[in-house]
């Protein structure tokens, strides 16, 4: 019989083979209170007893053990006094509330952490403030609510996906979220340390036009036009025109003031004369294309001797690709599960312009964007120490003499066994 006079359960104890014995035959002993101090607060559990299983609670009643990150939690009851310091209301206040049974927990780790938030929210008057058990009740309610705003987090973001969709399919203007790293995990580890607007390489492109004369500009794929803006403010006299084919980007470049031509690059001529436009910035495009030589042909054809071509691409042997590899994992940039289909490098790159088309482009310049996995004050002083290794390749290449439609030769002359298209002609 215990304290409050209810004859305590029988249990099976694993120690005695399954027999039955009495709680309160294998409960450790007590000490004796200390005249005038106030009464110990009683564990719902036995830490003295050495088998796990063998749990006996002060009325009766069997709740199971709850673990927080590896921490035991149990429930707290004062034992009966005289004088009662919570009074008799609200003690049988507490018992009515005290479920009968309680279920196995589930498998679940986020389900089971929620329940142990449940069965931990007593009465703040059962608890003594400053307690472990106040304080790992705290911890678990603060585990849990941080995985609530996560996931809260990420259905934010897939309904942003969903209404980005949508909008495309309204002809609607949207704002861009890839400068933003919109299409990443929100809250993961690597967004909150990372700057990945530095991927767009935007203060790099600006800084490689504020040099050269440009009349006629044109970029493929301008997005909202952060790069036309900057051609903007370095040559306000020029015109500037972008090939976009998403109708939201396209609507919101005209509201910009940008002339706007809407084609499929991979398939369709630039409407253009040959060797008419100063400068072309393609920026984030070739590593979504697979007819690059048909593009490439293009931007060749309508360069005049003496133009620019700003690229910029991933960059393959960026530093965390190099370590993915190393482990065998894919490299972010050439993800099959992505829009990326074409994988580039520095000396790549360069090979591609050069080898169909010998001696026809000049890498001017060169630069490295972002680098992963540092944070942005220290990523910009590593891409310039070390462009090779950046998450992003940016060159400035000049057109060093007249094209002859090399590039469309190219693959019938190595033989390249793939599809390419090669202009309305060929097929």
């Amino acid at each position: 019989m215990n304290d409050l006079g209810i004859p305590a359960p029988v249990t099976a104890n694993p120690v005695t083979n399954g027999s039955r014995v009495r709680d309160e035959d294998v409960r450790a002993p007590r000490r004796p209170p200390v005249p005038g101090s106030k009464p110990r607060a009683q564990r719902s559990c036995r830490h003295a007893t050495p088998e796990p299983e063998a749990r006996a609670f002060e009325v009766g009643v069997e709740i199971p053990r709850v673990a927080h990150r590896g921490v035991h939690i149990c429930h707290v009851r004062r034992a009966p006094a005289s004088p009662d310091p919570l009074g008799e209301r609200t003690r049988a206040a507490h018992d009515e509330v005290e479920p009968p049974e309680v279920e196995r927990l589930e498998p679940n780790r986020v389900q089971r952490q929620e329940r142990s938030v449940a069965l931990l929210r007593e009465p703040q008057s059962l608890q003594r403030p400053g307690s472990h058990l106040m304080s790992r009740k705290r911890r678990a309610i603060r585990w849990v609510d941080e995985r609530r705003v996560d996931v809260r987090a990420r259905e934010q973001a897939r309904d942003l996906g969903s209404d980005l969709l949508a909008s495309a399919r309204a002809h609607e203007p949207v704002l861009d979220h890839r400068g933003s790293g919109f299409g990443h995990r929100p809250h993961s580890t690597l967004s909150r340390v990372v700057d990945r607007r530095l991927n767009y390489g935007r203060d790099i492109v600006a800084g490689f036009v504020r040099g050269i004369d440009v009349r006629d500009g044109l970029d493929l794929g301008p997005g909202l036009g952060e790069d036309l803006l900057a051609i903007r403010r370095a040559h306000p006299a020029a015109r500037l025109i972008g090939l976009e084919a998403h109708p939201p980007y396209a609507a919101a470049l005209r509201a910009k003031g940008f002339e706007v031509i809407s084609l499929d690059l991979e398939r369709e001529a630039i409407p253009f004369p040959d060797e008419s436009i100063d400068l072309i910035v393609a920026n984030q495009v070739l590593e979504h294309v697979k007819e690059v030589f048909w593009i490439l042909h293009e931007v060749a054809r309508v360069l005049r001797v003496g133009g620019t071509v700003v690229v910029g691409v991933p960059n393959l042997a960026s530093l965390h690709n190099r370590f993915l590899l190393a482990i065998g994992r894919q490299p972010t940039s050439i993800a099959n599960w992505s829009a990326h289909v074409r994988g580039y490098t520095r000396r790549d790159l360069v090979a591609l312009l050069d080898k169909p088309f010998p001696e026809g482009f000049r890498l001017a310049e060169a630069r490295g964007a972002n680098f992963y996995p540092l944070p942005g004050f220290l990523a910009r002083p590593a891409a310039r120490i070390w462009p090779g290794a950046a998450w992003g390749f940016f060159g400035r290449f000049e057109k060093a003499r007249a094209y002859d439609g090399e590039y469309l030769r190219w693959p019938a002359r190595e033989s390249l066994e793939t599809n390419f298209y090669l202009g309305p002609s060929a097929t």
